[in-house]
């Protein structure tokens, strides 16, 4: 199987997915305009951003003028892979910063899954909405237009939690699967901290009781 996997920091959240999966002998290859490391057998297209200078705008419009430069850069990429003959069957992106928003179009049928992570609310920002400010809708609405925008063309979406999922409208949560990303098995294999300082003034140590909590 062909797998295109599209995210601005690759590997990002398919660190230890897309190994796994080429090691199963599917054939992947990814997008992002990152620099780090990842399986020498994928291949990486990489895609540059042009810092431009912005002026006489509402500067909440700058961000969505990003996304709008990402996902023509990443489309541009895309569209290199089918001059090449490649089409993936199944397209895995992260949508946060713009870049799926063309990839139905250089790619009709390939099946399409994003990683949407949180559609944003009121109490995220520590916040009512009864006492939201007028910058604040805006804010909230346009980073959540463009969520709105990218899952119209999926196919699915995942995300970790229930919570992240409760989160999201009722429109798109048909499409919405929970799973879990798992937890880095060296994770438990490191010696237990003695003590753990918590900025200057907090310092947890055995002993000291600790009271979590699940919204």
């Amino acid at each position: 199987m062909r797998l295109l996997c599209v995210h601005q920091n690759f590997p990002g959240q398919f660190r230890d997915l897309a190994p796994k999966l080429v090691g199963r002998g599917h054939q992947i290859k990814a997008i992002s305009s990152g620099n780090r490391e990842s399986n020498p057998e994928i291949e990486i297209l990489r895609y540059t951003i042009d810092k431009v200078e912005r002026r006489g705008i509402h500067h909440l419009t700058n961000e969505t003028d990003d996304w709008i430069r990402r996902s023509e850069q990443v489309a541009r990429q895309a569209i290199q892979l089918r001059e090449k003959k490649w089409s993936p069957d199944i397209i895995l992106a992260h949508p946060g910063w713009g870049e799926s928003l063309l990839l139905r179009d250089v790619f009709p049928s390939s099946a399409q899954i994003l990683w949407p992570e949180l559609w944003l609310r009121p109490e995220h920002m520590g916040i009512t909405s009864r006492h939201m400010t007028l910058e604040q809708c805006h804010y909230l609405r346009n980073k959540n237009s463009l969520l709105d925008a990218a899952l119209s063309e999926a196919d699915a979406a995942v995300v970790p939690t229930t919570y992240q999922a409760r989160c999201f409208p009722d429109r798109w949560k048909h499409k919405i699967e929970v799973i879990h990303e798992g937890i880095a098995q060296e994770l438990f294999e490191q010696p237990r901290l003695e003590s753990l300082c918590l900025g200057t003034s907090v310092t947890l140590e055995k002993g000291v009781p600790v009271v979590t909590f699940k919204p």
